[in-house]
């Protein structure tokens, strides 16, 4: 995905530029391309002690959906190790040419797909630059219905405990489970479910378990996961997780944390969408106005029941989920033969 904004007037500069980026991509040079996959590489292994808690959630979520697992190749640990990998590679001209061969298939029209928001008084104007832009592209268009899609047959979900071993001197956890899609009607009170264990995981998880926080996110189409950051713990914050689960199984919770809770999440729902993303839900996520509606109307129509159905159908009945243990050598884990220990 690209994406610029300007001034009305340098529409036409902006737009020569992305002709120039796209026609004329000069991946020639393996000098510099070295130096950049060098680049990437040291900043990718870097991340992983400053948002290890993400790369956590990833790696354990890549068991449970195809999804998750794609997610995790392209940005996870598994793309750390890969662009390592890479950087102490000899030889990178056959990759330098492989990328030229991508360039090549994905930089023209064939599958191209364009959003652009500008000022009513511009319209006409503007869309008249866009097609010159875009005549200017190599390539026949397709009807988007016909874009090549991810074939999800070859995956089968899995349960799947993998501890990665670094040299830090504290843990990030991560536990997930399959959610669910934007329109399935539990998507609502998952999200408010997952507000409402928000304090609680706080509670436990940082100031009983002593780690810098810890806390559960829930996106639909994506992973129910749990989460801790900076934890002096491994073993004993998965408990923490387990426990929020009881909780809310429980039903020991109030008709205010309720209320609390879909305020909360109410805070992301409505957000203010600026001029220049308007419209962009339904471009990247086929999400149109009637369906977003709909899951605002679940997440409000949730109470406390819905959320003790959902948390016993979704995460406690699982058949299937995935654990992450990002940290230093642990014994207990070792021993475990339920988890696989991957060094790093």
């Amino acid at each position: 995905m690209f994406s610029s904004y300007c001034l009305q007037q340098n529409l036409p500069k902006m737009l020569s530029l992305w002709e120039k980026v796209i026609n004329e991509l000069n991946l020639y040079n393996i000098d510099r391309f070295s130096t950049l996959v060098k680049i990437i590489a040291a900043e990718e292994s870097n991340s992983v002690v400053q948002k290890g808690h993400g790369f956590a959630m990833q790696s354990a979520a890549a068991s449970t959906s195809m999804y998750g697992a794609i997610r995790e190749q392209w940005s996870g640990l598994s793309f750390v190790t890969r662009m390592k990998d890479l950087a102490d590679t000899d030889n990178l001209k056959p990759t330098l040419l492989k990328l030229s061969e991508l360039a090549f298939i994905l930089l023209g029209k064939k599958n191209l797909r364009v959003a652009m928001n500008v000022s009513p008084q511009h319209t006409d104007a503007s869309i008249k630059e866009l097609e010159v832009f875009l005549n200017s592209l190599e390539g026949t268009p397709t009807p988007y219905e016909t874009h090549p899609t991810i074939d999800s047959s070859q995956f089968t979900p899995h349960t799947q405990r993998t501890h990665h071993v670094f040299p830090f001197p504290v843990n990030y956890t991560g536990q997930a489970l399959a959610g669910v899609p934007y329109r399935h009607a539990d998507a609502g009170p998952l999200r408010v479910m997952g507000r409402l264990m928000v304090p609680y995981l706080h509670r436990e998880i940082r100031e009983k378990g002593g780690a810098y926080g810890g806390g559960i996110s829930v996106s639909p189409g994506g992973p129910i996961a749990f989460y801790s950051y900076r934890d002096p713990n491994s073993r004993q914050t998965f408990d923490a997780f387990r426990r929020a689960l009881d909780w809310v199984l429980n039903g020991e919770f109030t008709e205010r944390n309720v209320e609390e809770a879909k305020l909360g999440v109410f805070q992301s729902v409505d957000a203010p969408v600026g001029p220049g993303s308007r419209g962009m839900r339904y471009f990247l996520s086929r999400v149109t106005d009637s369906i977003f509606e709909h899951h605002r109307q679940n997440i409000l129509d949730t109470d406390s029941q819905d959320i003790i159905r959902v948390a016993r159908t979704h995460v406690a009945d699982s058949l299937i989920e995935g654990a992450c243990l990002i940290g230093p050598p642990n014994e207990e884990i070792v021993n475990d033969p339920l988890w696989t220990t991957v060094q790093h």
